[in-house]
């Protein structure tokens, strides 16, 4: 989980040291417009906060603690990866997209936990499409609600695949991966199985589905 811990950090890491610079340089020129100071503190504020949580949930995690439950929708989730990672997708020269059920029924969730799931999941996505050609090489998150009510959402990349032996361990506390490091990682089935939820595969020739189910 270390590299989805990092990545969460870094965003709102990286937004206080750029709005701190900005404010310099504000005070410096010697023309301070009160309200661009006023809004660089509130972001500085709100990315601070962010850090803050994204501390909270590790400690939780680490604890085993059920941490910041709340009734959310799915897709902002989703939205705030998609933000997250929009760097990381240039960086691999991929295509990040998403398909969001715009009826998604609220769920109770711990935020924090849950985008380092998918964070995870889109990280491990990236990692697995180096051969890929850079013209079909993407990453798409769909949420949907199922018929049963329950919501469901799918990470899918067009990497190389995994078998059917190493699909059968993948999130398994014997399961020890190479390659794609983070797939499979026993901290991920534990979060979404306290959510209620469970977590799969599926492989295709040219495709990988990771679904998260049910968050009731």
């Amino acid at each position: 989980m270390s590299a989805s811990i990092a990545h969460e950090l870094n965003q709102p890491l990286a937004g206080i040291a750029s709005n701190a610079g900005a404010g310099q340089r504000f005070i410096d020129r010697g023309n301070v417009d009160l309200q661009e100071i006023r809004e660089l503190l509130a972001d500085i504020g709100a990315d601070a906060r962010r850090a803050s949580d994204v501390v909270r949930g590790i400690r939780g995690m680490i604890k085993k603690e059920q941490m910041g439950r709340q009734r959310i929708n799915l897709n902002d989730i989703v939205t705030n990866v998609v933000h997250i990672l929009s760097s990381d997708a240039l960086l691999h020269w991929c295509e990040l997209k998403t398909s969001l059920d715009t009826n998604l029924p609220m769920v109770e969730a711990d935020p924090i936990q849950i985008q380092q799931v998918l964070i995870n999941l889109v990280v491990n996505a990236f990692e697995a499409m180096p051969e890929t050609p850079v013209s079909t090489r993407e990453v798409e998150i769909n949420t949907q609600q199922n018929a049963d009510g329950a919501v469901r959402v799918t990470v899918r990349d067009y990497g190389v695949g995994i078998s059917p032996e190493t699909r059968s361990r993948l999130f398994s506390n014997s399961f020890r991966p190479s390659g794609r490091l983070e797939w499979g990682s026993p901290s991920l089935a534990r979060i979404v199985e306290a959510h209620a939820g469970t977590i799969d595969a599926e492989s295709a020739e040219t495709e990988v589905h990771d679904s998260i189910l049910p968050y009731r």
